[in-house]
């Protein structure tokens, strides 16, 4: 049975809700509940008035702050009016470890100090935050419980789930952006930046869109990172920082953002070419004072931009991909991938070649042409490599009416690493990447006994698939100078996964 299908039997069993066994209807639903990791969590839900139950709807997560909860949630980030007029169900989960008269915190029998003067809390990995960081509260196993549970009560997109929320809460959706990118199509963090340390830890399973909101004045989470003021132990990274790792995770082309949007003393930085078609959005916003010592936190209350309705604005452009084309299997022929000095991905280098009589390129004009869908190449084994290859570098080879394949050239590396990718009908494919251009090349070479099997990847539109599969290789070289892994002569694999 596959771990998705045991969730969903388990939700199903554990999910017992104020109308047991009643599907949502339009409203207001206040304190469902579901076990889940030895608790009972909470959560409200609201669905517009225009759901009939007939037509599936998109589905937003919004989480609550350290030491807020579900309510204020809802009464502060905007997304239950936008709602009725956008036509999405949005739900507000509630945290665990709530302070002493918080009518909504959860104590939590997790076994650790429920630290109460903080309150309810998400566990958003790195070192965010109180006691459900403390306790290693499944938090992102909850997330996923609840779309399950909230899938078995309404008729939900599932390629359109979504998630955001403030501080904590935005760190916890930092953190289902690179921990649950399968589930969730887009993220919207607000008032807190990526919490891994190192921020190269966030490794989602694909390319996802996010938008990060970030309070320049924010006397709480520091726009330009350091110290937490409120607890000098933990170091912020700045919002900067945060926005980089997103581009380099989701290969976005270009070095500085595409798209910019001014408007008063806040601004939209967006890239808006990165693989598989998703956007990375840093909004930097001067945010209005707050009382209670959270000046330019809670990043709703600005004059310049309207959070929820922005942060909507971009999310509904995206989908879970489809389901991956099955792909040609192509024997390969060489694969080498070069640290020419670590921790210098500059000057790293990678070449693929293959070459199959089965490699059939996509005919010009059909949905897989390159010219005109793009391409992306990924190279995965230990460590990981994704790279668009947009429209702009292909080139057809031969004629329209006798077509020979395609060439990718971007020999500047104005878009990335890859300044050479070769699809050739009925002979090879090739590509070679190297550091030193818009983008860096961050494959990571990791110890030999890691690196016996790495896969390469090149899709063309979405539609036209190819991989190879390198066994047995090893690291050549492993020293203070860099490390190679080289490997030759590949079997075409039996499929592609």
């Amino acid at each position: 049975m596959k771990r998705t299908d045991v969730i969903r039997a388990v939700v199903v069993a554990a999910l017992v809700a104020v109308r047991a066994g009643a599907d949502l209807a339009p409203g207001d639903t206040l304190n469902l509940s579901l076990a889940h990791d030895s608790e009972t969590r909470l959560f409200d839900v609201h669905v517009p008035a225009s759901y009939d139950g007939g037509t599936a709807m998109p589905l937003i997560l919004d989480f609550h702050g350290l030491s807020s909860n579900k309510t204020q949630q809802a009464a502060i980030s905007g997304f239950k009016a936008l709602s009725e007029t956008a036509g999405f169900i949005v739900v507000w989960p509630q945290g665990l470890f709530g302070a002493p008269g918080n009518p909504e915190g959860q104590s939590g029998t997790l076994g650790v100090d429920p630290f109460d003067s903080i309150g309810p809390a998400w566990n958003a990995a790195g070192w965010c935050c109180g006691a459900a960081r403390a306790a290693g509260a499944d938090d992102v196993g909850f997330a996923r419980a609840l779309v399950e549970a909230i899938d078995q009560q309404a008729n939900i997109d599932r390629r359109r789930v979504y998630v955001t929320g403030l501080s904590n809460g935005g760190g916890m959706t930092q953190a289902l952006a690179c921990e649950a990118a399968d589930l969730f199509a887009a993220a919207a963090p607000v008032a807190l930046p990526l919490t891994y340390a190192p921020l190269s830890d966030c490794q989602p399973s694909r390319p996802i869109a996010v938008m990060h909101f970030a309070g320049l004045t924010d006397v709480v989470v520091p726009y330009a990172g350091g110290p937490l003021p409120l607890e000098p132990s933990i170091t912020v990274a700045a919002a900067a920082d945060s926005f980089a790792r997103w581009r380099d995770v989701n290969a976005c082309a270009g070095a500085t953002p595409d798209a910019l949007v001014v408007v008063g003393d806040s601004r939209c930085e967006t890239y808006t070419t990165c693989s598989a078609g998703v956007q990375t959005a840093l909004c930097s916003v001067e945010a209005d004072a707050f009382p209670g010592g959270f000046s330019g936190h809670i990043t709703y209350f600005n004059p310049d931009i309207a959070v929820a309705q922005t942060a909507w604005s971009f999310l509904s452009q995206f989908s879970l991909p489809e389901a991956a084309p099955p792909g040609v299997p192509l024997a390969g022929t060489k694969l080498l991938i070069r640290n020419a000095v670590p921790d210098a991905p500059a000057k790293n280098r990678l070449v693929f070649l293959a070459k199959d009589a089965a490699l059939t390129a996509p005919a010009p004009g059909s949905p897989a042409d390159p010219r005109d869908a793009g391409g992306q190449i990924t190279v995965s084994g230990a460590s990981s490599f994704t790279q668009l290859l947009p429209t702009s570098g292909w080139r057809l080879l031969g004629t329209a009416a006798n077509p020979r394949g395609y060439k990718y050239v971007d020999s500047a590396l104005a878009n990335g690493p890859c300044r050479l990718v070769l699809i050739k009908d009925g002979t090879r494919a090739k590509a070679i990447c190297t550091g030193g251009g818009a983008l860096p090349l961050s494959y990571d070479l990791q110890p030999a006994q890691s690196e016996t099997a790495v896969a390469v990847h090149l899709t063309l539109g979405g539609t036209a698939a190819y991989c190879t599969t390198f066994s047995g290789a090893s690291i050549l070289r492993d020293g203070s100078d860099g490390k190679t892994f080289l490997a030759k002569q590949a079997a075409a694999p039996a499929s592609c996964p």
